[in-house]
């Protein structure tokens, strides 16, 4: 009976209803919404290491070049970036206890009028990790450089693709004709796959005229992640000048909206949940002032008091578990659309923002 009496009167009080359930479900899902999307802005800050296999990131940011030292032409040093030398600093970052393996990286550009290509000088000798890691990617696994100075190239599928390129066509880089053996494939979003091609290292410090030796990033791995603070800590301080990237520093290399977004999960719970839960109690009260009249009805045709509390309980669970309901829908679609706006690719500093 009791069942009953509620679903008939929320559907003879539908006008009153429906508006208290929209207004709730709305309220119940700007936290909701602000929650989702702080975390997936942190799964994709955090992503390029992930997919790098690596904890630390070096590399040497130069924001202050003269316009006359900058190359525009042929296969360059990134606007952005400076190289060191792979050996010197290799040596002090080994030197520091936790280190598991080290790997380098030569990020270059080519300037095009379709836009700014970025290709990957790997070396052969390194570990598999960092952009070593693309080995683990390659459409035909096990099919990689025959040696450093070969003139070969690995294309990013999807470029290779929108491009015409097949395995075994030949791709001319600054006068350069290279050989393309095999297309790496990304499967997610990431500063790994910003890269257009990769190429062998001394293939790279050839075309691109740099001297033998440099590069601008290196890849670290630890032998446990619990020392991350302290080994980071103790390479900034033998290595002043480099920067130091970890998990802990990569939203910093986000625009200022992802960083925005990336800080809201926070106080999405500790402010927004809250104010909330405050608002959704104050529109419940005046919809139960609402229904005092028939609340007295029923009591004065003999309905116990806990029987009258059983159905405003159950009256407003209903509204409420509708709401939810609605709240989660608005925002999973809300997560999709908001996160299309955040930095997805170039996170690390490539050079690419000038």
């Amino acid at each position: 009976m009791l069942t009953r009496y509620v679903i008939s009167h929320l559907l003879y009080q539908y006008k009153k209803v429906i508006p208290v359930a929209i207004i709730s479900a709305l309220i119940l899902a700007l936290p909701l919404v602000t929650f989702l999307i702080s975390e997936q802005a942190k799964v994709l800050a955090l992503r390029p290491l992930k997919q790098l296999n690596s904890e630390i990131i070096l590399q040497l940011n130069s924001e202050t070049k003269a316009a006359a030292n900058l190359m525009t032409t042929g296969l360059i040093e990134p606007f952005n970036l400076t190289t060191f030398s792979k050996e010197a600093v290799s040596n002090i970052v080994n030197q520091v206890d936790g280190v598991a393996q080290v790997s380098s990286a030569l990020l270059l550009w080519k300037l095009g009028p379709s836009g700014t290509s970025i290709f990957a000088g790997i070396d052969l000798s390194d570990p598999n990790t960092g952009m070593r890691n693309i080995d683990n990617l390659l459409v035909k696994p096990d099919v990689t450089f025959s040696s450093n100075s070969a003139r070969e190239i690995i294309l990013e599928r999807h470029f290779a693709t929108l491009m015409g390129y097949k395995i075994g066509d030949s791709y001319e880089l600054s006068n350069t004709s290279l050989t393309i053996i095999n297309f790496v494939d990304f499967q997610e979003e990431s500063n790994i796959n910003s890269a257009t091609g990769f190429l062998p290292y001394t293939t790279a410090i050839s075309i691109s005229g740099l001297d033998a030796g440099v590069v601008n990033q290196l890849f670290l791995t630890l032998n446990d992640s619990s020392n991350l603070p302290a080994i980071s800590k103790a390479i900034s301080e033998q290595l002043p000048t480099i920067q130091v990237i970890t998990k802990d520093s990569m939203y910093k290399n986000l625009s200022a909206y992802s960083q925005f977004i990336f800080n809201a999960g926070d106080w999405s719970i500790t402010v927004l949940v809250p104010i909330a839960l405050g608002l959704i109690y104050w529109i419940i009260r005046l919809y139960q002032k609402e229904n005092r009249i028939y609340i007295k009805t029923l009591r004065l045709i003999g309905w116990p008091r806990r029987y009258t509390l059983q159905w405003q309980i159950s009256d407003v669970a209903i509204i409420l578990c509708t709401a939810l309901i609605f709240a989660v829908g608005i925002a999973l679609s809300t997560q999709s659309l908001f996160t299309a706006g955040l930095d997805q690719s170039i996170v690390i500093n490539t050079g690419l923002k000038l």
